[in-house]
């Protein structure tokens, strides 16, 4: 949950033909469903009224599925949430088991709001000195409301991914030049979301 850790992989256009899932748009008011059986959308679905509260996602998921034909098991949910939040950190040279624990460390730092945090990260291109990540922060108490409004659906919540991750994913797409540098941008839900980077 919340892993977005691991090595970039080739870009494709289309949608790989063993997706099955029923992707979820939650980006902050805005409630929107997707089914897909074998790379294909089989149906979709829009909330009709501005979505707020962890709790009400038992019952919209419930309607996503009547109104999708959705057949499978997995939910997969992109979030814009005020309380989803992402940090730039400076971490040691170090792997493994030492990173997790400096991660988790980190994570309990900046949070921004009381209680337990689920977190994960991401690698970020830098030079000389220390690694920095980008560490990816979230009230689990929220993430556990999420999990539970899809397993009271006999559904399994299999990833919660910002929008800041489907941007970097189309940034790696793009065919640019050593040195070159772009800014993508999209509104999600009332607030706007924003990725810069380059071919690295």
């Amino acid at each position: 949950m919340l892993n977005l850790v691991g090595p970039p992989r080739p870009a494709k256009s289309a949608m790989p033909a063993h997706v099955s899932t029923l992707s979820v748009s939650w980006l902050n008011n805005q409630f929107k469903a997707a089914a897909i059986h074998r790379g294909e959308v089989e149906g979709v679905w829009e909330c009709p009224g501005a979505v707020d509260g962890a709790g009400r996602l038992e019952g919209l998921i419930s309607q996503a599925v009547e109104q999708t034909g959705y057949r499978g098991q997995t939910v997969s949910l992109l979030l814009a949430h005020p309380r989803l939040v992402q940090q730039l950190v400076d971490v040691p040279l170090v792997k493994g088991l030492a990173l997790k624990k400096i991660l988790q460390r980190q994570a309990h730092q900046q949070k921004m709001f009381s209680g337990e945090a689920a977190w994960a990260w991401q690698g970020w291109p830098s030079g000389k000195g220390p690694q920095r990540v980008v560490l990816h922060l979230f009230p689990k108490p929220l993430l556990t409301q999420l999990l539970q409004g899809c397993q009271r659906n006999d559904l399994y919540l299999t990833s919660v991914l910002p929008p800041s991750a489907v941007l970097h994913h189309q940034l790696r797409q793009l065919p640019l030049e050593k040195g070159e540098v772009t800014l993508l941008a999209a509104e999600t839900g009332g607030s706007m979301t924003v990725v810069i980077g380059g071919a690295d």
